[in-house]
């Protein structure tokens, strides 16, 4: 095994052995997935760099998309994720898609409890201002919902 060095955009350099660059740079890329806090709404993208530790020179880097955690539906069901017109608005058609820059704007509503997902294939990471990335977004009790009787 080889020492190198990886980090993400929040800690400094930790030595982690690994057989090679490319296992030491998905390490940092699971790294750089893990822990962050529940209560985000939005995909968030975190930074990450690897290295040999004799030879800075040879880093490399990247970045991952951090998810967020899907929310609780109502009554610990499973979300019923739809995009019915009246709701998610948009070409009766093709409900809930809507043009943005490059990409596409998907709404959907969980008829169940009324949250909100829409996934955004042309976002933007705040940190670089890179274009075109897809993200996603929860928004609870977003659409007024009646109530399902599951029986």
């Amino acid at each position: 095994m080889t020492i190198y060095e990886i980090r993400t955009d929040d800690t400094s350099w930790q030595p982690i052995d690994c057989a090679t660059l490319d296992a030491a740079c998905i390490c940092a890329a699971d790294a750089a997935a893990e822990g962050w806090p529940e209560e985000r709404a939005s995909t968030i993208w975190i930074g990450w760099r690897a290295r040999p530790a004799d030879d800075p020179a040879e880093e490399r880097n990247g970045t991952v998309a951090v998810d967020p955690p899907e929310p609780p539906c109502r009554d610990d069901d499973n979300h019923d994720w739809q995009a019915p017109h009246e709701l998610v608005g948009g070409l009766a058609d093709n409900p809930g898609v809507h043009g943005h820059g490059g990409g596409l704007i998907f709404s959907y509503a969980c008829v169940r409890c009324g949250c909100g997902l829409t996934r955004d294939t042309w976002a933007a990471n705040p940190n670089t201002g890179e274009q075109g990335l897809d993200s996603v977004s929860y928004e609870p009790c977003r659409y007024d919902v009646e109530e399902v009787d599951d029986e």
